[in-house]
Protein backbone atom coordinates (compact mmCIF):
# COMPACT_ATOMS: atom_id res chain seq x y z
CA UNK A 1 0.00 0.00 0.00
CA UNK A 2 0.97 3.22 -0.34
CA UNK A 3 2.15 6.05 2.00
CA UNK A 4 -0.70 8.04 2.67
CA UNK A 5 0.59 11.16 4.56
CA UNK A 6 4.11 11.31 3.43
CA UNK A 7 5.45 14.59 2.51
CA UNK A 8 5.32 14.47 -0.90
CA UNK A 9 1.42 14.16 -0.57
CA UNK A 10 1.43 17.51 1.44
CA UNK A 11 -1.26 19.70 -0.39
CA UNK A 12 -1.55 23.16 1.06
CA UNK A 13 -5.03 23.12 1.44
CA UNK A 14 -6.60 21.98 -2.28
CA UNK A 15 -9.25 18.90 -2.79
CA UNK A 16 -7.66 16.21 -4.39
CA UNK A 17 -9.33 14.85 -7.63
CA UNK A 18 -8.65 12.41 -9.84
CA UNK A 19 -11.08 11.27 -13.34
CA UNK A 20 -11.42 7.68 -14.23
CA UNK A 21 -13.21 6.23 -17.12
CA UNK A 22 -13.89 2.70 -17.98
CA UNK A 23 -14.95 1.01 -21.41
CA UNK A 24 -16.02 -2.88 -21.63
CA UNK A 25 -16.29 -2.21 -25.06
CA UNK A 26 -12.56 -0.97 -25.51
CA UNK A 27 -11.60 -3.14 -22.38
CA UNK A 28 -9.73 -0.44 -20.94
CA UNK A 29 -9.75 1.82 -17.74
CA UNK A 30 -8.10 5.57 -18.02
CA UNK A 31 -7.13 7.20 -14.81
CA UNK A 32 -6.60 10.86 -15.22
CA UNK A 33 -4.96 13.50 -12.44
CA UNK A 34 -6.25 16.79 -12.43
CA UNK A 35 -4.35 20.07 -11.94
CA UNK A 36 -6.23 22.97 -10.77
CA UNK A 37 -5.64 26.50 -12.45
CA UNK A 38 -5.42 29.57 -10.02
CA UNK A 39 -8.95 30.63 -11.19
CA UNK A 40 -10.17 27.30 -9.76
CA UNK A 41 -10.55 25.00 -12.25
CA UNK A 42 -9.85 21.28 -12.50
CA UNK A 43 -8.53 20.23 -15.43
CA UNK A 44 -7.07 16.70 -16.65
CA UNK A 45 -2.88 16.10 -16.44
CA UNK A 46 -1.56 15.15 -20.06
CA UNK A 47 -0.19 11.71 -18.84
CA UNK A 48 -2.58 9.45 -17.76
CA UNK A 49 -2.68 6.06 -16.65
CA UNK A 50 -4.45 3.22 -19.05
CA UNK A 51 -5.18 -0.04 -17.47
CA UNK A 52 -6.91 -3.16 -19.26
CA UNK A 53 -10.12 -3.92 -18.18
CA UNK A 54 -11.26 -5.80 -16.11
CA UNK A 55 -8.45 -5.23 -13.55
CA UNK A 56 -7.28 -6.71 -10.50
CA UNK A 57 -8.81 -4.15 -7.89
CA UNK A 58 -4.99 -4.24 -5.87
CA UNK A 59 -4.03 -2.85 -8.97
CA UNK A 60 -6.73 -0.29 -9.73
CA UNK A 61 -6.85 0.76 -6.26
CA UNK A 62 -3.09 1.75 -6.20
CA UNK A 63 -3.04 3.38 -9.72
CA UNK A 64 -5.93 5.14 -8.57
CA UNK A 65 -3.83 6.72 -5.00
CA UNK A 66 -0.97 7.19 -7.15
CA UNK A 67 -2.78 9.48 -9.62
CA UNK A 68 -4.61 11.49 -6.75
CA UNK A 69 -0.79 11.88 -5.09
CA UNK A 70 -0.25 13.90 -8.38
CA UNK A 71 -2.52 16.80 -8.02
CA UNK A 72 -1.26 20.08 -7.84
CA UNK A 73 -1.73 23.63 -8.56
CA UNK A 74 -0.47 24.61 -12.15
CA UNK A 75 -2.02 27.82 -14.02
CA UNK A 76 -3.14 27.28 -17.47
CA UNK A 77 -5.40 29.86 -19.50
CA UNK A 78 -8.51 26.86 -20.57
CA UNK A 79 -10.35 29.59 -22.87
CA UNK A 80 -8.56 28.29 -25.90
CA UNK A 81 -8.44 24.54 -24.83
CA UNK A 82 -9.80 22.45 -27.48
CA UNK A 83 -12.25 19.47 -26.88
CA UNK A 84 -9.89 17.30 -28.91
CA UNK A 85 -6.90 18.00 -26.67
CA UNK A 86 -8.91 16.56 -23.98
CA UNK A 87 -6.00 13.98 -22.19
CA UNK A 88 -8.58 11.33 -21.52
CA UNK A 89 -9.93 11.04 -24.77
CA UNK A 90 -6.50 11.49 -26.66
CA UNK A 91 -5.44 7.85 -24.24
CA UNK A 92 -8.70 6.86 -25.72
CA UNK A 93 -7.13 6.50 -29.09
CA UNK A 94 -10.44 7.19 -30.20
CA UNK A 95 -11.19 9.34 -33.33
CA UNK A 96 -13.97 11.59 -32.12
CA UNK A 97 -14.75 12.91 -28.89
CA UNK A 98 -18.45 11.80 -29.56
CA UNK A 99 -17.37 8.42 -29.30
CA UNK A 100 -15.49 8.91 -26.29
CA UNK A 101 -18.25 9.76 -24.17
CA UNK A 102 -20.45 7.22 -25.74
CA UNK A 103 -17.85 4.34 -25.01
CA UNK A 104 -16.69 5.38 -21.51
CA UNK A 105 -18.15 5.53 -18.12
CA UNK A 106 -16.78 8.79 -15.47
CA UNK A 107 -16.13 8.16 -12.25
CA UNK A 108 -15.30 11.18 -10.42
CA UNK A 109 -12.66 10.58 -7.44
CA UNK A 110 -11.91 13.75 -5.09
CA UNK A 111 -11.03 14.50 -1.85
CA UNK A 112 -14.19 15.09 0.45
CA UNK A 113 -12.17 18.14 2.09
CA UNK A 114 -8.92 19.71 1.29
CA UNK A 115 -7.33 18.04 4.62
CA UNK A 116 -7.86 14.61 1.45
CA UNK A 117 -8.55 12.32 4.36
CA UNK A 118 -11.52 10.61 3.11
CA UNK A 119 -12.20 10.14 -0.62
CA UNK A 120 -15.79 10.06 -2.28
CA UNK A 121 -15.99 7.81 -5.36
CA UNK A 122 -19.34 8.83 -7.49
CA UNK A 123 -20.37 8.01 -11.32
CA UNK A 124 -23.85 8.60 -12.51
CA UNK A 125 -26.34 5.79 -13.24
CA UNK A 126 -26.74 5.17 -16.68
CA UNK A 127 -30.59 4.49 -16.44
CA UNK A 128 -30.67 8.02 -14.76
CA UNK A 129 -28.70 10.83 -14.75
CA UNK A 130 -30.57 12.79 -11.92
CA UNK A 131 -29.22 9.88 -9.33
CA UNK A 132 -25.60 9.46 -8.37
CA UNK A 133 -24.27 6.71 -6.36
CA UNK A 134 -21.31 8.31 -3.83
CA UNK A 135 -19.14 5.90 -1.62
CA UNK A 136 -16.73 7.37 0.96
CA UNK A 137 -13.38 6.12 2.66
CA UNK A 138 -11.04 7.17 4.11
CA UNK A 139 -8.01 7.46 1.85
CA UNK A 140 -5.59 5.56 3.95
CA UNK A 141 -7.94 2.39 3.14
CA UNK A 142 -6.11 -0.43 1.90
CA UNK A 143 -6.03 0.07 -1.98
CA UNK A 144 -7.67 -3.30 -2.88
CA UNK A 145 -10.58 -2.16 -0.39
CA UNK A 146 -10.74 0.86 -2.76
CA UNK A 147 -10.18 -0.72 -5.98
CA UNK A 148 -13.03 -3.00 -4.93
CA UNK A 149 -15.52 0.01 -3.85
CA UNK A 150 -14.33 1.47 -7.60
CA UNK A 151 -15.62 -1.27 -9.29
CA UNK A 152 -18.58 -1.70 -7.20
CA UNK A 153 -20.10 1.86 -8.01
CA UNK A 154 -19.16 1.39 -11.61
CA UNK A 155 -21.50 -1.86 -11.87
CA UNK A 156 -24.41 -0.08 -9.75
CA UNK A 157 -24.57 2.86 -12.25
CA UNK A 158 -24.33 0.90 -15.03
CA UNK A 159 -26.92 -2.11 -13.74
CA UNK A 160 -28.95 0.60 -11.11
CA UNK A 161 -28.44 -2.56 -8.78
CA UNK A 162 -26.42 -1.14 -5.40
Amino acid sequence: MLAFFNKKSVNNGHVKRVSLYISEQEKKIIIAPLYKNNAGIYYEQEKCSVLKFPTDATILGDEVIKNFHLFKVQDKNLRDQKLKEWPAFIHSKLKTVKAFETLYFKIGIDGINAGNIFINIEGETIADNDIIIKSSLPATTDTKAIGERIIRIYKSCITGII
